[in-house]
């Protein structure tokens, strides 16, 4: 056998991802953590500092590893995107609750983040946070996930206000729609 005969030679990209649980009180949590972002930009001048740390706390909620832990622990690199697939399955779980508000917020932050957040952050803010690039399957799940929760709500339903925005579940649809085909549709039209 050897010295390096007891060595662990699986390939950690092998390994089924860590799955991930939502029930009606991790759909809660969610949108508490949520609340705190959203407290961070409901304003026009907003608290960079707050929401990356707000943005953190539910990253680290969804049991998001850093990078190093992830090696340490053999397990496989997707799971650097642990908190997009979380955000995804809370999104997809919160109808079954009656938080359909919960999949707008959700999606309106992916695109907030993708939009305005991930492209002024250095490699070091996206290890602090736990939260990498939303990679494009997440994406169009969330994309989905919005679709499907406001199909048959009326479009004038307010899904989101602050003193900043007012978001209908009308703009949620017309937002999330092309992101479906396309999830860079907006860095490709509006660049």
């Amino acid at each position: 056998m050897g010295i390096f005969g007891n060595r662990n030679t699986d390939n950690p990209e092998d390994r089924p991802l860590v799955p991930i649980v939502v029930d009606e009180a991790e759909v809660q949590r969610a949108s508490v953590l949520l609340a705190e972002v959203e407290a961070a930009v409901a304003s026009d001048d907003v608290n960079m500092a707050g929401l990356l740390q707000a943005i953190g706390n539910f990253s680290r909620a969804a049991g998001t590893l850093s990078l190093g832990e992830i090696f340490a622990l053999e397990q496989n690199s997707k799971e650097v995107h642990r908190t997009w697939r979380w955000l995804s399955e809370v999104g997809r779980c919160a109808p079954t609750v009656g938080e359909n508000n919960l999949v707008g917020r959700i999606f309106q932050f992916t695109l907030y983040w993708r939009n305005s957040i991930q492209p002024q952050l250095l490699n070091g803010d996206f290890m602090d946070m736990r939260l990498e690039p939303i990679p494009d399957e997440y994406m169009i799940q969330i994309s989905e996930n919005a679709l499907n929760a406001f199909r048959d709500i009326p479009p004038e339903t307010v899904v989101i206000e602050m003193p900043t925005v007012v978001v209908t579940a009308d703009a949620i649809i017309r937002q999330a729609r092309p992101l479906v085909a396309d999830p860079n549709y907006y860095w490709h039209n509006h660049a």
